[in-house]
C-alpha cells in the first residue's frame, strides 16, 4: 500500500491515538474511513476534505475567476482577474497595458501551482504562459503581479485555527555548485515526493524555466537563492508557522472569506504588504486574497510531533466527527417507514425497540408501566419488562399541558439513545403508552441538526 500524504499520515496517527479505528484503501492513498464510538458506521475523510465540503463550494473554490468574482461581490479585497480561453487581439491589448508591472497566468481550475507562470513581462512570454496554463484547463486567468508576503490562514468550522508564512523554494550556495546542481542535491537529500514529508521535491524543469540562464550561476557559500516563483508547498515551498504574529484583523478577514464561500474547512492565501505583527491593522497590511483552497494541508508546523500540530489535527478530527453526526443520511429507509430501531446504551438489559419518528411532536416520549421515587431519591421506572433507575441529576418533573388543555405533572429523564450506531443524549418524557403502537416516539427537538427525516 502506498505511503499516504503527510496530512493524511498525521490524521491516521492522531485518530489512532484517540482510539478510533481507520480503514485504508490500497488504490486511494489520501482516502480513509474513520470509525469512532459515536459513529460506528464510520465517516470518510480525504486529507482535509470531510462531509462539510459541499460539491458546489469545492467547484467554486477550484475556479479562480468565480472565487475572485464572489469575493469582490462580498467586499473582500482580491486581485482583479481576467478570464479567457483564447489569446484574442482584445486580450493582447488588455494584457499589454499590464506587462510593465508583470502579470500572472494561471489555469482557471488548476491546483498545486500546476500551469502557473509568474512575473510575465513580455508578450511572447505571455503567449507561452497561456500554452502552459491550457495544458491544465482550456480557460485561463490573467492577474496583475502583486509583490508581497504570502500568508495562508486555515479555518475549520468557519473559524480561524492556524496560519503559516509561505516562502518559495530556495537553495543555499556552497561556493562550488551551480544552482541546478544544488536543486538536484536538495531533492536527493532532504525532500520527498507527493507531500509525504514537510518539504516536497522542487520540480527541476519548472525551476529551470523560472531561473533561465541563472541556473548555471554558482552562488557564494551561504547565499540564499530562490529557485521558484511560487510559494506552494507542492512545488517545494517552505512554510513557517505564523500563529504568534497574526493580528486579529486577519483572523476576522479569514473567517469572513470562509463564510463567504461556504467552505467550513479551507485555506485562504493572502498577499500582504509587510510581515504581520499582532498590532497591525488592515491599512498596515493591505491584504488581498490570492486564492482559496478547499483542501488545505493541515501540517502547519515544522515539528510534526509538536503539541500545537497535534492539537490542530485533533480539532479537525473532532469537527469532522461532529459533522458526520449531524449530516448523516444513513437512516433513509427507516425514516421513510416512519420508524427506526433504537437501543439504550445506559440500560443494556432493555432490548432494542421500534420507535416512531414524529416531527409533529416537540419532545420524545418513553412508555412506562409503573414508576416511583425511592427513599434515596432515585426514580425507578418499570418499562417493557425491565427496571430502569435514574439518579436525581438524571430526571426532573415538569407540568405538561395536553392537546385537550388539561395540565398534569410528568417526569422527564435524560438517557443515551443509539440510532443506527449514532449515540446521543436525549431528554424524554415518561408517559403511559399502553394504547399506542410504539412504546417510544422521537420528537423534532432531538432530530434537529442531527438527522434528515425523509417524508
Amino acid at each position: 500500500m502506498k505511503k499516504p500524504q503527510i496530512t493524511t499520515s498525521k490524521i491516521i496517527e492522531r485518530a489512532t491515538a484517540m482510539g478510533w479505528r481507520i480503514q485504508r484503501f490500497p488504490h486511494k492513498k489520501a482516502l480513509i474511513k474513520v470509525f469512532t464510538p459515536r459513529v460506528k458506521h464510520g465517516f470518510y475523510l480525504q486529507s482535509s476534505i470531510n462531509t462539510s465540503t459541499g460539491y458546489i463550494e469545492a467547484v467554486i473554490a477550484r475556479d479562480k475567476f468565480i472565487t475572485s468574482l464572489e469575493l469582490e461581490n462580498r467586499g473582500i479585497p482580491t486581485i482583479p482577474t481576467v478570464i479567457s480561453s483564447r489569446v484574442s487581439n482584445r486580450l493582447k491589448n488588455q494584457v499589454g497595458k499590464m506587462l510593465d508591472d508583470g502579470v500572472v497566468v494561471k489555469p482557471v481550475g488548476g491546483s498545486h501551482g500546476d500551469g502557473v507562470t509568474v512575473n510575465v513581462r513580455a508578450m511572447k512570454d505571455f503567449i507561452a504562459a497561456v500554452g502552459r496554463a491550457q495544458k491544465i484547463t482550456d480557460a485561463f486567468v490573467v492577474q496583475k503581479m502583486v509583490s508581497g508576503y504570502d500568508l495562508r490562514c486555515v479555518c475549520i468550522g468557519g473559524k480561524f485555527v492556524s496560519s503559516i508564512m509561505r516562502e518559495p523554494a530556495y537553495v543555499i550556495g556552497d561556493g562550488t555548485s551551480t544552482v541546478k546542481e544544488l536543486i538536484k542535491l536538495e531533492n536527493a537529500t532532504t525532500r520527498t515526493k507527493d507531500y509525504s514529508s514537510f518539504l516536497s521535491i522542487i520540480p527541476l524543469r519548472r525551476a529551470l524555466q523560472f531561473l533561465g540562464k541563472d541556473s548555471n550561476n554558482i552562488p557564494k557559500n551561504g547565499e540564499k537563492v530562490y529557485v521558484m516563483g511560487l510559494s506552494n508547498t507542492g512545488v517545494g515551498g517552505v512554510r513557517h508557522n505564523a500563529d504568534q504574529i497574526i493580528p486579529e484583523c486577519l483572523i476576522e478577514l479569514s473567517e469572513l472569506t470562509s463564510k463567504a464561500l461556504g467552505l467550513e474547512v479551507c485555506g485562504i492565501d493572502f498577499i500582504l504588504a509587510k510581515i504581520p505583527e499582532p498590532s497591525d491593522s488592515l491599512e498596515d497590511l493591505m491584504p488581498v486574497v490570492l486564492e482559496v483552497n478547499h483542501a488545505p494541508a493541515l501540517t502547519m508546523f515544522e515539528d510534526l510531533d509538536s503539541a500545537q500540530q497535534n492539537k490542530l489535527i485533533d480539532e479537525y478530527l473532532l469537527y469532522s466527527e461532529r459533522q458526520a453526526l449531524t449530516k448523516r443520511k444513513y437512516f433513509g429507509r427507516s425514516l421513510l417507514m416512519n420508524k427506526v430501531l433504537i437501543k439504550f446504551p445506559d440500560f443494556p438489559e432493555l432490548l432494542p425497540v421500534n420507535a416512531k419518528i414524529d416531527t409533529g411532536a416537540y419532545t420524545g416520549a418513553l412508555h412506562y408501566d409503573d414508576m416511583k421515587v425511592d427513599s434515596d431519591g432515585k426514580l425507578v421506572v418499570a418499562t417493557m419488562g425491565s427496571k430502569l433507575v435514574f439518579d436525581k441529576e438524571h430526571y426532573t418533573k415538569k407540568r405538561v399541558k395536553s392537546s385537550e388543555g388539561s395540565v398534569s405533572e410528568r417526569y422527564i429523564v435524560r438517557l443515551k439513545i443509539d440510532l443506527g450506531g449514532i449515540i446521543n443524549d436525549m431528554s424524554i418524557t415518561l408517559n403511559n403508552r399502553d394504547t399506542m403502537r410504539y412504546p417510544v416516539i422521537i420528537g423534532r427537538k432531538y432530530l434537529k441538526n442531527k438527522f434528515i427525516v425523509i417524508p
